[in-house]
């Protein structure tokens, strides 16, 4: 059952009538589909073999009408995809909020159940700052990568990835990352318009055993003491500290 509470159960097309003494092969099969949504104000879209989309906002069930012998069964929230199917990113853009899935289902009996709980394909990075109070913080931060965006099922897809950002009043800020083929992630700090430094950010989050191939992404936290050059990471991986050289 879903974490949430099920409000409803919802029909969508008709059942085709058919006798368990019959040659199924013709017949529709009733496929209980329980959706799980993740969480955030965005709706889930589902597609049945290619047929009509349907759109829940909350978590539900719904008994849908699926052909056999077999049926592929996706779900998407937060993007929308191209016309080939993949979530392209924009250079300048950050990640969407992207949740996915996709699966297959034996549709040769009267009946069939699948329950749909979508991965989640970004990693959000909470960006941290400390620095002396006659030096202030970084005026802007720009993250660099080699991935802008994914497949149907996920997959990173080459190409160039660029965001910027700035540390709030707090000295704090947060992107949007998409998964990863590599270790190819840098954060440049900009300053007076230069880049003052540029961090390997990929080496540091492998080195803190974040799996850019898990099934569904966590999320990170960086935090950068300039006074003291330090880098840190935290999240729900092994606590990881760098000590860098951080000019001004």
């Amino acid at each position: 059952m879903c974490s949430k509470l099920l409000q409803g159960v919802f029909v969508f097309l008709a059942l085709t009538a058919c006798s368990v003494k019959e040659d199924r092969s013709g017949c529709a099969c009733q496929l209980q589909v329980e959706v799980c949504c993740p969480p955030g104000p965005q709706a889930v879209r589902l597609c049945l073999g290619g047929g009509p989309e349907v759109t829940v906002e909350r978590d539900t069930v719904l008994i849908l009408s699926a052909p056999g012998p077999e049926v592929v069964l996706e779900a998407t929230s937060g993007a929308l995809p191209g016309p080939d199917g993949c979530y392209r990113i924009a250079e300048g853009e950050e990640q969407p909020p992207l949740y996915l899935f996709s699966t297959r289902v034996d549709t040769r009996g009267e009946t069939a159940a699948v329950t749909v709980r979508l991965r989640k394909e970004y990693c959000l990075l909470r960006l941290g700052f400390k620095a002396p109070a006659d030096c202030g913080l970084p005026l802007g931060l720009r993250v660099v990568g080699e991935v802008a965006g994914c497949g149907p099922a996920g997959e990173p897809l080459p190409g160039a990835f660029s965001v910027e950002t700035a540390p709030d009043a707090a000295g704090r800020a947060a992107v949007r990352l998409p998964r990863q083929r590599d270790a190819s992630l840098l954060l440049q700090l900009l300053y007076k318009d230069r880049v003052m430094r540029t961090f390997a950010l990929g080496e540091y989050i492998l080195a803190a055993g974040f799996d850019w191939e898990a099934p569904s992404l966590q999320d990170m936290a960086v935090d950068i003491d300039i006074a003291l050059t330090n880098l840190s990471l935290s999240g729900e991986v092994e606590p990881f500290t760098e000590q860098i050289d951080v000019l001004i």
